[in-house]
């Protein structure tokens, strides 16, 4: 059976939500930020009052017992993914391109060539093996400006952290060196592979738009700072997904450590990564777990886990004047402890 639903929360809110559900919680902040955008919360149009939501089986039933007002739309996640995006991906004129349609309309031929996305096999998304092609295509392509990659970690079941540097000196990947530096993360969260597609989509921008002077600002970029980019920081848990979900849908968000089952064979398997950096790790329990089944478990301790410690140390090296950890959730911009 699966762990996870897809269900319609509606108004009005229990006051309790947050404690019931962090991820309808979550959900009902983004419906509100939607609204006040859109300038009709509370009005009767379509959504203004509602918001879909992806629930574990056991968050479902609490809000079900605290009486929430809900919705069942799909009772097996992974498998209703899985089907919407083989339909996304075979629908008659389906492109996936990074122009909206204004843009697509206005471009030249070459430039909506140029901006069409190239699908991996899981959903459309990338598999590890897949994403190692692509970056020694890409490496292949621009050897003197893209460099790795460095390997700064290994996870806990043995697979390696690798770090990618674009920078027009070599030299300035191998330290902190004198260039303005940022680290791009993906997937710190395993069923974000969105994230993966992005961050990849910003090094090809960055590498071809740089070079051809097409885009003076991704010029300067190239030549004046050093991206350096992870593209996925939590290698074990994205393979479970891909083992599980090979079409897409996997739902297993953490890195898989032994937490909730003796066997690891639970998608709630794991240490949240992003709940196991040190400042102010457990500083409380709203936005992290000591439970380990729960989404949001810390660890035991502040970078108790090995793909932690690889983005620590990477700061430590490189001593990047911004981090930016890619997620899939909402279409904002979080600073921690805001």
């Amino acid at each position: 059976a699966s762990q996870y639903v897809l269900v319609s929360l509606s108004m009005p809110l229990l006051p309790s939500l947050g404690r019931h559900s962090s991820l309808a919680a979550r959900a009902i902040r983004e419906m509100r930020a939607r609204a006040e955008r859109e300038e009709h919360f509370g009005s009767t149009d379509a959504g203004a009052d509602e918001v879909e939501v992806a629930l574990s089986v056991g968050e479902y039933e609490a809000l079900i017992g605290a009486g929430a007002k809900l919705r069942l739309l799909h009772t097996d996640l992974p498998a209703y993914y899985e089907q919407r995006a083989a339909t996304e991906l075979t629908a008659p004129g389906r492109r996936l391109s990074v122009l909206s349609e204004r843009e697509s309309a206005g471009a030249s031929s070459a430039d909506r060539r140029r901006s069409m996305l190239s699908l991996g096999s899981m959903g459309g998304f990338l598999t590890l093996d897949e994403l190692s092609s692509r970056m020694k295509a890409l490496k292949v392509k621009y050897p003197k400006y893209l460099h790795g990659p460095t390997q700064v970690g290994t996870s806990r079941q043995g697979r390696a952290i690798e770090l990618w540097c674009i920078a027009s000196d070599a030299t300035e990947c191998e330290k902190k060196g004198t260039k303005p530096s940022a680290l791009f993360t993906g997937l710190v969260h395993a069923r974000e592979p969105q994230t993966l597609m992005c961050v990849l989509r910003v090094m090809e921008h960055l590498l071809s738009d740089g070079l051809s002077g097409s885009n003076a600002y991704a010029h300067h970029l190239l030549h004046q700072r050093k991206l350096l980019v992870l593209p996925v920081a939590n290698p074990d848990g994205y393979q479970w997904n891909a083992a599980h979900s090979p079409k897409g849908g996997g739902m297993r968000r953490k890195n898989g450590l032994r937490t909730c089952t003796s066997t690891g064979s639970s998608a709630n398997d794991g240490v949240d990564l992003n709940r196991n950096f040190g400042y102010k790790w457990a500083f409380n329990s709203i936005g992290s777990s000591s439970r380990g089944c729960s989404e949001e478990y810390r660890g035991t301790s502040a970078f108790s886990e090995p793909e932690t410690q690889a983005i620590r140390a990477i700061s430590k090296t490189h001593a990047p004047g911004a981090i930016l950890h890619w997620h899939g959730w909402g279409n904002d911009l979080a600073f921690p402890f805001s």
